[in-house]
């Protein structure tokens, strides 16, 4: 822990915050935050004295990465939720911070068909999710885990 929050410090002290770090592998191109992701976990990992992988998944190797991806929701977001706080590009680059939970609810939906709860049906899901809501692909991801998390009856009947 102390390895990873030293890091952050080196990259507060470079870049001047967080945000800005991240921002440098922004591109006005892509479709979502997942290369601006791969730089930032990179810079992260080598302004670190020694690894921190354990801690956070490397969003370079196809994990669905879910902590990265709440943490991007919390920050890019503004509403009843999600603080805000960062100024970058809209909410419709974020990719839905998967878990098994939404896994479970997003292939009963036919939102994916993938049987890992990886990357790849992250991107499908939150795909699915930009038809209903372009400028907000992960909109109902709260309420969707959270009920399927809660067993809300509805959805327990449409996962069985």
């Amino acid at each position: 822990m102390a390895a990873l929050l030293t890091g952050a410090r080196a990259l507060i002290r470079r870049h001047g915050s967080l945000e800005s770090a991240f921002a440098q592998g922004l591109s006005a191109e892509d479709e979502t935050f997942q290369p601006a992701l791969r730089a930032f976990a990179a810079r992260l990992d080598l302004a670190s004295p020694r690894p921190c992988g354990h801690l956070l998944t490397d969003p370079a190797r196809g994990s669905a990465c879910k902590r990265w991806h709440l943490m991007l929701r919390w920050l890019v977001r503004r509403d009843e939720v999600d603080p805000g706080g960062w100024a970058l590009p809209g909410p419709e680059r974020l990719i839905v911070p998967l878990d098994t939970h939404m896994h479970r609810l997003a292939t009963a939906l036919g939102a994916t068909r993938r049987r890992s709860a990886d990357l790849a049906a992250a991107l499908d899901i939150t795909s699915a999710f930009r038809a209903v809501a372009p400028a907000d692909p992960v909109r109902y991801d709260f309420c969707l885990t959270h009920a399927a998390i809660a067993g809300d009856a509805r959805l327990t009947a449409l996962l069985q």
